[in-house]
């Protein structure tokens, strides 16, 4: 594809933008290509497409089901995964999430627990190491399907960061849904996990292309899932969705910022 036809249709991001080569001219002006108009115009474009036919039908069933009621007793958390481990944390403890920023070492500081300090638009923000600070191990499975981020929280005018291998985002969890952690789990000194609940992740799984001998890639997964629900119908089985049911560690808020504190002293 030409470097015109690729400005043409906003694809120039992914081949000489930021997430292609670099090779761009106008990343010298804009800095990044989501500060470049034909980014701009490519998501006015996305957004004023006309619907098709299925995705219409689909919405169509979507609406004629009868509402859920929604339980007055739920709790609101962030789901996450550090290493090979899902956690979470209520929702108000969250102030944004970003993508991966370098921490710089602070002198004198020796504790492996202590990443450092980012800069977020000219605010020095500690950076914890969850997984050390929480004694999980890492990812010996090379997982194509990371989206890694950094996540910001806030309590109390205080503020910290920490790196994520993935973010599945706010959910809603009914308080029924909640129970005590397995034995195996409160073993830990300390231990962090208040409460566990088991939570579906959906993936999308695309066909390989030619040329691209690795195995099925992830192409989205949750909430990019209504998105491709139509082409799911129409690709005969070329494209499947897997669901997976895995337990998610609840952790303690008050015990996870004494630490987060204690390792920032």
């Amino acid at each position: 594809m030409s470097v015109q036809a690729a400005m043409a249709d906003g694809s120039c991001r992914n081949t000489i933008g930021v997430w292609g080569d670099r090779s761009c001219a106008e990343l010298r002006e804009h800095t990044h290509c989501r500060n470049c108009p034909v980014y701009a115009e490519t998501g006015r474009r996305l957004l004023d497409r006309e619907a098709s036919a299925a995705h219409i039908q689909d919405w169509q069933a979507q609406l004629a089901l009868p509402p859920t009621p929604l339980s007055a007793a739920h709790t609101s958390v962030v789901v996450f995964r550090v290493g090979a481990e899902w956690l979470a944390f209520p929702t108000r403890l969250l102030r944004e999430i970003i993508e991966p920023i370098p921490a710089h070492r602070v002198p004198h500081r020796h504790d492996p627990r202590f990443g450092g300090l980012i800069n977020v638009r000219g605010e020095l923000i500690p950076c914890i190491d969850l997984g050390r600070m929480l004694s999980i191990g890492q990812d010996t499975v090379q997982n194509n399907k990371a989206w890694a981020r950094m996540l910001i929280i806030e309590r109390q005018g205080l503020a910290w960061a920490f790196r994520v291998e993935d973010v599945e985002g706010v959910q809603r969890i009914p308080d029924s849904a909640l129970r005590p952690p397995p034995v195996t789990v409160g073993m830990g000194s300390p231990s962090f996990t208040a409460q566990v609940f088991s939570l579906d992740f959906d993936f999308v799984y695309l066909p390989e292309t030619s040329g691209d001998s690795a195995a099925q890639r992830v192409s989205g997964r949750g909430v990019q899932l209504d998105a491709v629900r139509s082409l799911v119908s129409e690709s005969r089985g070329a494209i499947k969705v897997h669901s997976v049911k895995r337990d998610v560690g609840l952790l303690d808020e008050d015990l996870l910022l004494l630490a987060i504190t204690e390792v920032c002293r």
